[in-house]
């Protein structure tokens, strides 16, 4: 078997990590560069993935954590993706403010690798989904304000309420949680009457729902300086996930892990360095 230039190792990787391994033969092959099977490529990706060593920076004031599903393993809506980022303020770009991130954390199957490797950083702020519970993670957590409203409307259909009744009450707890004409308090009190509301209605699911993010929901405006009130930030990470990771058949839970970790490590990397706009 031939050695592959380093070069090359590079550039098949690259390609890789953006589309799937066929393809990525296939234009290497069109381009004259080398002949290197898609198994070829998925091995190099392994190998270079395995060495990658993630090393959380010190002194982290402002983390996000993030879980969503992929097609791996046996289950049959997948296996969860777990991972965290450090996000920091970035200097203008052009008259435009930028955001610096790097990778923390990525794994796929169960959260406790991700719990142990935040409770090593022990962030000062942490915003997060929802999906897990973090308490004793960071010394603040936030609940991502869109996703609240957004979790809202499948645990309003769990309830049974109709559908063209859902959006009124995603309306009325969007307009609680970014309504500048409530204080704080003010804000607390119609929070705590929303969830009185849906327990008389018995929509105990979504009370629940409520409830569980009381103590997080509001740190972003206790703590103006710790800025960040959402997940999207990373939003865009997400969606770049997602779509390579959809490719029509089921991953080997290492493979997609080693996949992703090295494709989000390369790229947050780039964002830092880059300070790619907001």
């Amino acid at each position: 078997m031939r050695r592959v230039p380093t070069e090359l190792e590079e550039k098949a990787i690259s390609l890789a990590v953006k589309i799937p391994f066929k393809a990525s033969s296939d234009i290497l092959k069109n381009l004259g560069l080398f002949k290197l099977s898609a198994e070829g490529i998925r091995k190099l990706l392994n190998k270079k993935a395995t060495k990658l060593n993630i090393e959380p920076p010190g002194d982290i004031v402002h983390g996000i954590v993030y879980s969503t599903k992929v097609k791996a393993g046996s289950k049959s809506r997948g296996m969860d993706v777990q991972f965290a980022i450090a996000i920091e303020r970035g200097p203008e770009k052009h008259g435009q403010p930028s955001l610096s991130k790097s990778l923390l954390h990525l794994s796929v199957g169960d959260a406790a690798p991700l719990k142990a490797t935040l409770k090593k950083i022990r962030f000062e702020y942490l915003v997060h989904d929802g999906e897990l519970d973090l308490k004793g993670c960071a010394e603040k957590t936030q609940r991502c304000l869109w996703h609240m409203g957004h979790q809202l409307k499948h645990y309003l259909w769990q309830d049974g309420l109709p559908h063209k009744e859902r959006g009124s009450f995603r309306e009325r707890l969007c307009a609680i949680l970014y309504g500048s004409h409530y204080t704080i308090r003010g804000a607390a009190i119609a929070y705590g009457r929303l969830i009185n509301e849906f327990c008389r209605l018995g929509l105990y699911t979504s009370a629940r729902h409520l409830a569980l993010a009381k103590e997080e929901i509001f740190n972003c405006r206790k703590e103006p300086d710790l800025c960040f009130a959402t997940t999207s930030p990373v939003e865009r990470e997400m969606r770049e996930l997602n779509r390579r990771a959809d490719v029509g058949a089921r991953w080997s839970p290492q493979g997609i892990e080693n996949l992703l970790k090295y494709s989000f490590s390369s790229a947050l990397t780039n964002t830092e360095n880059l300070s790619t706009s907001v």
